[in-house]
């Protein structure tokens, strides 16, 4: 027997391809896709078939005896469950000390099954979470938190927005799309979540031009979108259970270059139109960056064309993503396309601190109080987590100043050491400071006086350099 399985959770009134209820709810066919591939891949004679485990595909909440029309999240711990059920038989069958490795895809509200799995593997006895390794593939996860009701629905959000305990879940892939297929971007019961892991966890988060129901089927409006997040899925699936192929590889590379490359033409395309922040839970947020002629659909993209040797033109993204307020300054940085660089310089200066800087007080530190809430009290120890997070909220603030160099950041890590002179960073609500409505500013509109107050109050609230204006 082998040691991995898959599970795929279909979203809210969606159903697999092998569903009783086919026909009468709506087909989620990236689930088949999913299957047929995984199946088909284990046929290569290149691959050891004990290596691959079963693809189960479980319905959406809102199906059968747990139909609640969409309303709540009710439904998705059933789910959770029954997938439960399975590992309990699976890690019972596997040799003593084998971990079986799970790889558990979601989908909207699917993903809160997938989150709620692993609650409940941490919860149960025998210790099975040692026994397990779980890779998360959430797409556009949705809780269905009301965001006008501080009191309905939120529970399910609070629930699973922290997920830092669950140190057996080995990587975090996020993907979000940048509307929703509603009339609003940000409409009721459409605001997805952005969970905070574990530091044992690799957390990655990727962003497609597309609608919600884009992860479950194909759209012609967006072309690009099912092929990546299927080649995205396939790929964290060979790569937990250990599948050493540089042909599937390979394939899944040019997929998904081929897929960024035909979103981006499509967001170059369309770029006269408003595109509003797709706004997260807990302040995180989606934002076009207005970019004229992006390079990058975003940094997922950067950092794969760079690994397959395209020539970039520029570094510039069309999509940015920020982090909500529960990721620390040194997290909400390394998300950043611009900031991302920053996180190993940053990390370098730390760990060549004097071991003497961490028995400081943030008191000595700071000139004044304003970031404790975040980074502890003012009488709480210096510990070399806080110092990175210091500097990457100081490197924020500077992110687009040309001046700020990796010695500027030494000397700002020089301060914390001896105290010569205390820090103060004047930036709040980093989150907020980037990103922002696509303004479109038409050719006949130049000669009015008002047309050009709008550009240039444009230009003063744009944290990015190069954002577009015409």
């Amino acid at each position: 027997m082998n040691n991995h399985i898959t599970f795929y959770f279909c979203g809210t009134g969606r159903v697999h391809t092998r569903s009783k209820y086919v026909g009468k709810k709506k087909l989620d066919t990236c689930s088949g896709y999913i299957f047929d591939q995984v199946n088909k891949i284990r046929l290569k004679s290149s691959i050891n078939r004990s290596t691959l485990g079963p693809v189960i595909t479980i319905d959406g909440c809102d199906i059968g005896k747990w139909n609640n029309f969409g309303l709540t999240a009710h439904g998705t711990g059933e789910r959770a469950k029954e997938a439960l059920k399975y590992i309990r038989a699976y890690v019972q069958s596997l040799p003593r000390g084998e971990i079986l490795k799970i790889n558990a895809i979601g989908h909207s509200r699917g993903c809160i099954s997938a989150l709620k799995l692993v609650e409940y593997i941490a919860r149960e006895r025998d210790n099975l979470s040692n026994k397990v390794s779980i890779v998360l593939d959430l797409k556009d996860a949705v809780p269905g938190d009301l965001n006008w009701s501080s009191n309905i629905g939120t529970s399910v959000a609070k629930r699973v927005s922290d997920m830092s305990s669950y140190t057996f879940v080995r990587k975090a892939y996020m993907t979000f799309t940048d509307q929703n297929g509603r009339t609003s971007v940000n409409s009721t019961g459409f605001q997805p979540i952005m969970p905070k892991f574990s530091e044992a966890t690799t957390v990655e988060v990727d962003s497609i031009i597309g609608n919600h129901g884009a992860f479950a089927e194909k759209y012609k409006e967006y072309p690009g979108a099912y092929e990546l997040i299927n080649a995205n899925t396939i790929e964290l699936i060979l790569e937990h259970a250990g599948v050493n192929d540089p042909e599937i590889f390979d394939t899944l590379k040019k997929t998904q270059l081929s897929a960024y490359k035909e979103m981006l033409a499509k967001k170059v395309r369309h770029r006269y139109s408003h595109v509003t922040d797709r706004v997260f839970h807990y302040g995180g947020k989606l934002s076009s960056t207005g970019y004229k002629k992006p390079a990058s659909l975003n940094t997922k993209h950067r950092k794969l064309q760079k690994s397959c040797g395209v020539k970039i033109e520029n570094e510039q993204v069309a999509l940015e993503l920020f982090a909500p307020e529960y990721y620390s300054y040194f997290e909400s940085l390394s998300l950043l396309s611009d900031g991302e660089s920053w996180a190993s310089p940053i990390c370098d200066v730390v760990d060549n601190m004097a071991g003497a800087t961490f028995l400081k007080t943030l008191q000595a530190v700071f000139r004044d109080s304003s970031y404790y809430p975040k980074l502890g009290n003012p009488k709480d120890t210096l510990t070399p987590d806080i110092a990175r997070n210091i500097l990457a909220a100081l490197t924020r603030e500077n992110l687009y100043n040309p001046r700020y160099q990796v010695s500027t950041l030494q000397s700002y890590a020089n301060n914390i050491e001896r105290c010569l002179r205390k820090i103060s960073i004047r930036s709040h609500g980093i989150i907020n400071e980037a990103g922002g409505r696509d303004k479109v500013f038409f050719k006949e509109k130049k000669e009015d006086e008002s047309f050009n107050k709008d550009v240039k109050k444009y230009q003063k609230n744009r944290a990015r350099r190069y954002a577009m204006y015409q």
